[in-house]
């Protein structure tokens, strides 16, 4: 039951950090928009990643 908890608060924060990118683009700045679109993703995959592997039987 935990499992499904913690993948839960996974997939929670996901949204957080999809809603994050697409702040990114707020930015009037290239290179501010590129980083922060940069920093989002690494946190998109890791949480992506993080989600596989809970999910796994």
């Amino acid at each position: 039951m935990s499992a499904i908890n913690s993948i839960d608060a996974l997939k929670a924060e996901l949204a957080d950090a999809k809603k994050a990118y697409e702040h990114c683009s707020f930015h009037d700045n290239y290179q501010r928009l590129r980083a922060c679109q940069g920093e989002c993703q690494m946190e998109i995959d890791r949480l992506n990643a993080a989600i596989a592997e809970a999910e796994r039987p």
